[in-house]
């Protein structure tokens, strides 16, 4: 028995309307587009973007201390964490009790 769809038979007595029609490809392939076409990327397209906007020095030396700042911030609850977790291994192992 085939695993896929079946229609019915030759003779049969089923409306394939009630089926819908088949998907059609709507993707064009390489091989349809002109020959002096160029295809760009989104990412390409946004790194053109991006490096086409004029900055000055004080505002490279903003974003650069806005990013240096969120660095800090994130090591700053990283650091919390970290010690949050020793404090509680500490903890944990002051509450072994050995037996022998």
């Amino acid at each position: 028995m085939s695993r896929g769809y079946r229609s019915g038979g030759y003779n049969s007595n089923v409306d394939e309307s009630l089926f819908g029609k088949p998907a059609r490809k709507t993707m064009i392939g390489r091989a349809a587009l002109p020959a002096n076409s160029v295809v760009v990327s989104s990412a390409q397209i946004q790194g053109i973007k991006d490096r086409s906007i004029l900055r000055s020095q004080a505002d490279e030396m903003r974003e650069r201390s806005m990013r240096e700042a969120e660095l800090e911030e994130k090591q700053a609850i990283s650091r919390a964490r970290k010690e949050r977790m020793l404090k509680m291994e500490a903890e944990a192992k002051s509450k072994v009790y050995f037996t022998n």
